[in-house]
């Protein structure tokens, strides 16, 4: 029995909008270009103009590799089909290392549906698919990637608040019913309820799947869409599965330090005035992924360029539920005591007393993201067209899939897939590449500073994948 008094909501001014959790993928029809100018995958002296997966493998030193661990695919959230022509198109321009045939291990989820036609109706943001599996592919193959597609086309198209239960159903049997924080499993409220006399007709599934070893989410609603308990309960069962050697990778969002679509939080003086976390990546035991892109100048794609991504802006700031982790503390400290900030804050836990004193953030919250990757002009195929895209949709299966070979090699060795790793991070930053330049605007104000050592804009830096395989391989046992 749902206990829906219990139920705690994040303590706000004014009425919360409904609004749609999807983030959009930054692509648009008028974003296509034709393949033909963009060569393949050895192009590197354009990367400024666009990123190909060469340009990627070239920032962050990832080789091509030969081998794969069975079992290790890597694993993508998703909540729309994928084209496959699409795919195949991929493969043949920019990752020719990859046959053209290939095609991810796919599960469906509540009636899920795997491949989209012109026909499929519009889902928001209906790229997000072909972006993060053209953007993971290339890093982890011969690796392969397994596609979680989740919910029906009913709810994929008109679902306006929940994601990510009905997942987390179908991977752990006990949560479809477990009680945590006062809530006895999916809430109604924000979830699908099955059968859908809209689509599919058949029982929520509970337990029936396993996890991959990393998981990538480019999903992320607000925190003040989901009552707080609610959003502790995901959190807990992703805590969960980080103990069990899953690794889950989140990206942060794109509109800076506002939410999506760049709302904020109405104040006490009916003003949004108030920064909007994210939740997913606010949750201490998923990777939080910011997005960079390439600075003025620097076109070929080395590491060490980047700055924030100034076009879009990368989502960050600090959680109004959860405090900042013991692990993330001193980064956290070092960055006000270098960075003072301008702007009021207040300081909360649970969601309660949001924007006291005037406040804007949560200085005692759980600070994200933790580290970054390229996400300004990433190429991706659709049909028979070629899109540039990006966002932070781009940069978290970068990281997912260099996390995925790392576990290879590990594996590969008698060695434990990584699991929660984002403590490990935090203890040796210098395996990133620190990125020092650049902002989170939103709310009508310049946002965070992105600043040396980690920040609230790119956290650590960007990965240097041989630098974070040596490190990684030298923790734990056999």
């Amino acid at each position: 029995m749902k206990l829906a008094a219990a139920i705690t909501r994040l303590q706000i001014a004014g009425d919360v909008e409904k609004r749609r959790v999807r983030r959009e993928v930054n692509t648009k029809k008028d974003d296509v270009i034709p393949a033909a100018p963009l060569g393949g995958q050895d192009v590197t002296s354009n990367c400024n103009d666009f990123i190909t997966p060469r340009c990627i493998r070239n920032m962050y030193n990832i080789p091509i590799f030969d081998d794969a661990v069975e079992g290790n695919e890597l694993g993508i959230y998703e909540r729309q089909p994928y084209n496959q022509t699409g795919l195949s198109i991929f493969f043949e321009k920019f990752a020719t290392h990859i046959p053209t045939n290939t095609t991810p291990l796919f599960t469906a989820i509540d009636g899920a549906q795997r491949f989209s036609d012109q026909d499929t109706p519009h889902v928001t943001g209906d790229l997000e698919a072909m972006l993060d599996i053209t953007c993971a592919y290339p890093i982890v193959y011969p690796q392969n990637i397994h596609v979680y597609n989740v919910d029906d086309l009913n709810y994929q198209v008109n679902l306006t608040q929940g994601y990510f239960n009905t997942f987390l159903d179908a991977l752990d049997g006990s949560y479809c019913n477990r009680t945590a924080f006062n809530i006895t499993g999916d809430s109604p409220e924000y979830d699908p309820v099955y059968p859908d006399p809209n689509g599919f007709k058949g029982e929520r599934m509970c337990g029936l799947f396993k996890p991959t070893n990393v998981i990538s989410i480019s999903y992320s609603p607000e925190e003040q869409q989901r009552s707080v308990n609610y959003d502790r309960r995901q959190c807990s069962e992703w805590m969960k599965l980080s103990l069990q050697g899953v690794t889950i990778v989140g990206a942060t969002g794109d509109f800076g330090v506002a939410g999506n679509g760049g709302e904020c939080i109405e104040d006490a003086n009916g003003n949004f005035t108030i920064f909007n976390p994210l939740t997913l990546t606010n949750c201490p035991y998923v990777l939080a992924v910011g997005s960079t892109q390439l600075a003025p100048g620097h076109s070929d794609g080395k590491e060490g360029n980047e700055i924030a991504t100034s076009d879009l802006f990368s989502s960050g700031g600090f959680s109004n539920i959860y405090p900042t982790p013991d692990w993330q503390k001193s980064a956290v400290d070092k960055y006000f005591d270098e960075n003072p900030t301008p702007y009021k804050f207040y300081n909360t836990s649970d969601g309660k007393n949001i924007g006291a004193g005037g406040g804007v953030f949560n200085r005692g919250g759980r600070g994200f993201p933790d580290v970054s990757a390229v996400g300004y002009r990433v190429i991706t195929v659709d049909f028979n067209d070629v899109f540039i895209g990006g966002g932070t949709s781009a940069a978290a299966p970068i990281v997912a899939g260099i996390l995925t070979r790392i576990n290879t090699e590990r594996l590969k060795a008698g060695m434990p897939t990584l699991g929660f790793v984002t403590p490990a991070l935090y203890a040796n930053p210098s395996v990133l590449n620190d990125v020092t330049v650049g902002n989170s605007s939103g709310c009508n104000t310049p946002g965070f500073l992105a600043a040396k050592g980690w920040d609230p804009v790119t956290g650590l830096g960007t990965p240097d994948y041989p630098r974070m395989l040596e490190y990684f391989m030298s923790l734990g046992s056999k």
